[in-house]
């Protein structure tokens, strides 16, 4: 979402300050040995579905980046029963950097987290007390326990669903984590 490719000859010549893109800026430029290839990093991600123009060199280069997602996955975790602020984490398409809610949003997904309890019902643990939510926030209270979670991705009435992942929640101020000598 960050990353350009160039491809041509003579592209060890250049250097970050030749190539600009409107609204963004160049974070590291990268080619390789023989110059016909080179990776460019910028500081923001591209917006999906709309045209821009890479200046290199003085020439433009017009493309669009479309973003899509083939997979995901959510990180099973360890939650506090009684902390602001705590968000569930997930990831797409095999990349190691948190997915952005946000930007999937701004892209045109639909994103949804799901609980359900040990029995298979819904299970109110996000913020605002709901099973279900587009964030991943948790409720500031929790019941005690563990809960099955997934989340869904959804774009032109596809689905991709990450695996259910088991999250639970504990008193931390009182859990006990191991017990080194006696």
């Amino acid at each position: 979402t960050k990353t350009v490719v160039l491809t041509g000859t003579g592209l060890d010549q250049l250097t970050a300050e030749d190539i600009s893109l409107s609204g963004n800026k160049v974070v590291s430029y990268t080619p390789n040995t023989d110059g016909t290839s080179a990776t460019v990093v910028f500081e923001s991600k591209f917006a999906s579905g709309q045209e821009q123009t890479l200046q290199v060199n003085g020439e433009s280069f017009k493309f669009t980046f479309e973003y899509t997602v083939s997979s995901v996955q959510l990180e099973p975790g360890t939650y506090d029963d009684n902390k602001d602020g705590q968000q569930l984490t997930f990831y797409l398409n095999d990349s190691s950097e948190a997915a952005d809610s946000e930007y999937l949003r701004q892209a045109g997904y639909k994103v949804k987290f799901v609980a359900t309890d040990s029995f298979g019902g819904p299970a109110r643990i996000f913020d605002g007390d709901v099973s279900t939510c587009n964030t991943g926030l948790l409720d500031r209270t929790n019941e005690i326990g563990d809960y099955t979670v997934e989340v869904q991705i959804e774009k032109d009435g596809k689905i991709v669903a990450s695996s259910q992942q088991v999250i639970s929640i504990v008193d931390v101020e009182t859990a006990t984590t191991a017990i080194n000598s006696v």
